[in-house]
């Protein structure tokens, strides 16, 4: 990013903590909702989905944040691939001890630095990689397609599935607006 070279009083990302979504509000365990993400890249030919959105991690991952005062979304990303362990990339400071216990038996957990090797190292394999270019930046299938992956165009898999909400989802948003 050109910007980046010029921006030299950049704050730094945000640190809020990251709390687990209990199961009475989230109504499906995160290991089901990943486990149909990654059925969905496999049904799509895809060896991996890229989740850029921090609405679709966090829906998918069962987890809040607070690194922004308009969103209880942790901002993170997260490859799924069609077979294999999930990697999440967010900041370990923002865990503690509780959230990153659970994260660690759904996914490897990365920095957020590591994301572009991975999505490099993706590539190398020529593996094709689901991504959703309504909400992607650029760079990710950039970096894909330059390292001699395959990016195949899709809305994201979370998408759908989080805005249709279940009966707990319900309950829980009825409950937290009184």
């Amino acid at each position: 990013n050109p910007v980046d070279a010029i921006w030299d009083d950049r704050p730094q990302p945000p640190l809020g903590s990251v709390s687990i979504q209990p199961l009475n509000l989230a109504g499906t365990l995160a290991r089901d909702k990943l486990a149909t993400i990654a059925e969905a890249a496999a049904k799509a030919g895809a060896a991996a989905v890229v989740l850029s959105d921090p609405s679709s991690v966090a829906w998918s991952f069962n987890i809040r944040g607070e690194d922004l005062p308009s969103t209880p979304h942790p901002l993170s990303r997260a490859i799924i691939p069609a077979k294999g362990r999930p990697r999440l990339f967010i900041d370990k400071r923002k865990t503690g001890i509780e959230a990153e216990a659970y994260l660690t038996q759904l996914a490897d957990l990365e920095p957020p630095s590591a994301f572009d090797d991975a999505l490099v190292s993706l590539g190398k394999t020529g593996a094709t990689v689901m991504v959703d270019p309504s909400v992607a930046p650029h760079a990710i299938s950039m970096l894909i397609r330059q390292s001699g992956g395959t990016v195949h165009s899709a809305p994201d898999p979370a998408r759908l599935p989080r805005a249709c909400k279940n009966e707990a989802e319900i309950a829980g948003s009825a409950s937290n607006s009184a």
